[in-house]
């Protein structure tokens, strides 16, 4: 997508590189359809972080509803997802051929079932890539960043971080986990969940779960290692293991990093990017009489990025429209609504 008054920051040679993460900031998003998490998302990067660039990769670059505003934005741009130039980021040609084969076949339900790849799964593999040959900070799409993230850009070459987890790669086959620990972590998820101060319950809730990798938060300079490690374990998943859901996902930033041995990888722990996991996350969207203070309490101090983990099936409600019309009741609508009055002031 060239021309049509985008500025493009990152049309710079792909051998360029540096010891340091550069401050832009990736987003993906596949169809014509852009939600309002999405823009908030973004604008609370362009609101948060000094000197932040963003841009938004996407499949389809005609519909430019809902980002009139972003468009103006110098800091912003939009870019059409372009694999074959993505894939050319991989050094070795034998992971290059065999990448361009999981595009065909990640996501689908069954190894007999002729699909085209789900959003997720294609998404997980445009993000390394995008990463790998430009480098920076990739953010799903239902995240908020709460504070500047540059501080953290400076303390390694790559960065991911953990959240809260029943069901990690590593403990799914233990018959112990499987059988009597796990259930009863999804009974106290469930009460958590249940009732009005369950956030409360996340401190217990956390001392007793897993801590994993996940790849909802990550950044990375060009080139990087344990990009490029990623994508050798990917080459050796098989056809069973690919078609699954995760599996190029969290679970593969947990295999990886089990066996990643180099001094270049930042770990965070779930309070930075994922102080809620996901279940419990739905009390951001729960009414409150004092919305203030929850949300105080939620926002740990330690906490760069919210991700909304599960509870994106409540995002799809929430407009912009409805976040400035009425005064905020729940913990997403009360943050939201800072990131648009910050950024209409930035503007």
């Amino acid at each position: 997508m060239c021309g049509k008054g985008f500025v493009h920051f990152l049309d710079m040679p792909s051998s360029i590189q540096s010891d340091q993460i550069p401050k832009v900031y990736h987003f993906i998003w596949l169809g014509s359809r852009r939600p309002f998490f999405l823009i908030a998302a973004i604008k609370s990067v362009l609101v948060r972080c000094q000197d932040a660039k963003v841009i938004l990769w996407t499949d389809d670059d005609t519909n430019l509803h809902h980002i009139e505003s972003l468009i103006k934005d110098l800091r912003f741009s939009l870019r059409e997802i372009d694999m074959k130039k993505l894939i050319e980021a991989i050094p070795d040609e034998f992971i290059k051929t065999r990448v361009n084969e999981i595009l065909n076949i990640a996501g689908t339900r069954s190894s007999m079932q002729k699909t085209n790849p789900v959003e997720r799964s294609k998404s997980n593999l445009v993000r390394y890539l995008i990463l790998l040959k430009y480098g920076g900070v990739y953010l799903d799409a239902d995240t908020l960043m709460i504070k500047d993230f540059d501080m953290l850009l400076q303390e390694s070459s790559g960065i991911i971080g953990k959240e809260n987890s029943i069901w990690p790669i590593v403990r799914r086959r233990n018959p112990l986990h499987r059988l009597i620990w796990a259930p009863l972590l999804e009974v106290v998820r469930f009460l958590a969940v249940q009732i009005p101060v369950g956030y409360k319950w996340n401190a217990l809730y956390r001392k007793m779960c897993s801590s994993s990798e996940n790849n909802a938060v990550m950044a990375f300079t060009a080139g990087h290692p344990y990009l490029l490690k990623c994508f050798e374990y990917i080459t050796s998943m098989r056809h069973e293991e690919i078609i699954r859901p995760l599996r190029l996902g969290p679970f593969l930033l947990q295999r990886v990093s089990k066996t990643y041995d180099r001094d270049d990888l930042t770990t965070y722990d779930e309070p930075y990017f994922y102080p809620y996991g996901p279940m419990i996350s739905q009390h951001f969207f729960r009414k409150r009489r004092q919305v203030e203070s929850v949300a105080n309490y939620m926002v740990r101090p330690q906490t760069f990025v919210l991700h909304w983990g599960a509870s994106t099936r409540s995002l799809g409600a929430y407009t912009e429209e409805r976040i400035i019309a009425g005064n905020p009741k729940d913990v997403f609508s009360y943050l939201a609504l800072k990131v648009l009055k910050d950024y209409e002031q930035t503007v």
